[in-house]
C-alpha cells in the first residue's frame, strides 16, 4: 500500500474526528472481506494496539462496517459510520432502510447520492416509514491498496482515529510481562521416625520435613527432628532428648512407563542438634547436654496415594562426629555413642 494513501485516510479522519471519551467507547465493528484478507479479530487487534479506549460489542451507538472487494488492480474498501439515533421517535434504533425491516450499510449508490448534493442523511426509501437513522457521511473513507493486509491495517488505523482522535499513529509496541519464574513446589511431610544409635535403645522421633526442587531433578531437603529415650539401670531411670535439624541435598529418579507416580531420592545429609541427657532416682543427680554432630546418607521411596498424598519409606545411616560416654556415678555405664546409627522414617 503506497504511504499517499495512508496520509490521505489520516487527514480525512483527524478534520472529522469527534472528541475523545472519556471513558472506553463500545462501538459495533462490522467486517466484510475475501478469505485472502485478516480476520475481524485482526482487525479489532489492531484497533486495541492504536487505543485503550474502545471495547467492541452490541448494539452500540456507533456502528462502523469495513466492506472490502477484490478489484484487478488489487484491493479496494469502504468505511462506513453509522451514527445510530437513541431520539428517533421510538423506532428500531438500527432504522429500516425503505420500510422493509431489515437494516444493511449505505452502499456506493447512497455515497454518490450524497455526494451529488442529495440528502446528506441518505434516503430510506419506503414511503411513510420512521425517521432515517442518523449516518456520519463525512466520516466514510473509501481506501485502495494492492495487498489486502496493507488496506486492512489502513482501515483500521481510520477506525481508530474516528474512535478516539488520541489514538497512535503506529501500533503501540506490546509490553510483555516480564517471566515469572515458576513456584517451588514445596513438599512437605509430617513422619514418624526411629532411631537407634542416639539414646541407649530404640529412639521413636517425630519429623517434620521440607523438599524444594533445585536444578532439575535435584531436591534440598530440611528435617527437624525431635525423640525421646528412656532406660531403666538399678533403680533407676535414665532419659534421652534429641533435638536435632537434617539439611540434605538430594537427586530423584522417577521412571513413568514402569511405576508411574514413584519417586527414589538418594541424599546426602548431616545432622547438628543436642542430646540431652538426665537421670531419676539415683543418688547425685545430674542433666548433661551434648552437641550432636553427624554426617550420613539415606535414601526415600515415595508412592502417591491420592492426588498430593503420598505414602513413604526412608532408611538412612550416620556417622557421628562427636562420641559421648553416658553413665550413673560411680561407673554404670548407661549408653555410648556408637561409631554409626540407623534410622527408619514411616
Amino acid at each position: 500500500m503506497s504511504w499517499r494513501w495512508l496520509s490521505i485516510a489520516v487527514a480525512a479522519v483527524v478534520g472529522g474526528a469527534t472528541p475523545a471519551h472519556a471513558s472506553a467507547e463500545v462501538v459495533e465493528l462490522r467486517y466484510a472481506a475475501p478469505a485472502s484478507c485478516p480476520t475481524l479479530g485482526a482487525i479489532e487487534s489492531a484497533i486495541l494496539e492504536r487505543t485503550a479506549n474502545v471495547r467492541f460489542g452490541a448494539p452500540a451507538r456507533r456502528v462502523f462496517v469495513i466492506t472490502i472487494q477484490e478489484t484487478a488492480d488489487g484491493f479496494r474498501g469502504t468505511l462506513e459510520i453509522d451514527e445510530r439515533s437513541e431520539a428517533a421517535g421510538g423506532g428500531d434504533p438500527a432504522g429500516s432502510a425503505g420500510g422493509a425491516g431489515g437494516s444493511a450499510p449505505r452502499g456506493n449508490d447512497e455515497r454518490s447520492e450524497a455526494a451529488g448534493g442529495g440528502d446528506p442523511a441518505g434516503s430510506a426509501g419506503g414511503a411513510g416509514g420512521s425517521a432515517p437513522r442518523g449516518i456520519d457521511t463525512a466520516a466514510d473513507k473509501e481506501l485502495a491498496a494492492q495487498r489486502c493486509e496493507d488496506l486492512a491495517n489502513a482501515f483500521a488505523l481510520v477506525t481508530a482515529l474516528a474512535i478516539d482522535p488520541t489514538a497512535s499513529i503506529l501500533p503501540r509496541p506490546r509490553t510483555e510481562p516480564p517471566p515469572s519464574l515458576p513456584a517451588a513446589a514445596v513438599e512437605a511431610d509430617l513422619d514418624a521416625m526411629i532411631d537407634a544409635g542416639v539414646g541407649p535403645a530404640a529412639m521413636f522421633a517425630a519429623v517434620v520435613e521440607a523438599r524444594v526442587p533445585w536444578r532439575g531433578d535435584y531436591r534440598l531437603e530440611l528435617a527437624a527432628i525431635a525423640g525421646r529415650d528412656t532406660k531403666g539401670v538399678d533403680g533407676g531411670e535414665a532419659r534421652f532428648t534429641w533435638l536435632a535439624v537434617r539439611p540434605a541435598a538430594c537427586r530423584r529418579w522417577t521412571w513413568p512407563a514402569i511405576a508411574p507416580g514413584m519417586e527414589i531420592d538418594g541424599c546426602g545429609s548431616a545432622e547438628l542438634g543436642a542430646v540431652h541427657a538426665s537421670g531419676a532416682q539415683i543418688v547425685n543427680q545430674r542433666d548433661l547436654t551434648r552437641l550432636w554432630l553427624a554426617i550420613g546418607a539415606h535414601g526415600r521411596v515415595g508412592l502417591p496415594l491420592y492426588q498430593n498424598i503420598f505414602a513413604q519409606l526412608q532408611l538412612g545411616a550416620s556417622v557421628p562426629l562427636v562420641r559421648d560416654r553416658y553413665l550413673f556415678a560411680p561407673n554404670v555405664a548407661i549408653h555410648e555413642t556408637p561409631l554409626v546409627t540407623g534410622w527408619l522414617v514411616l
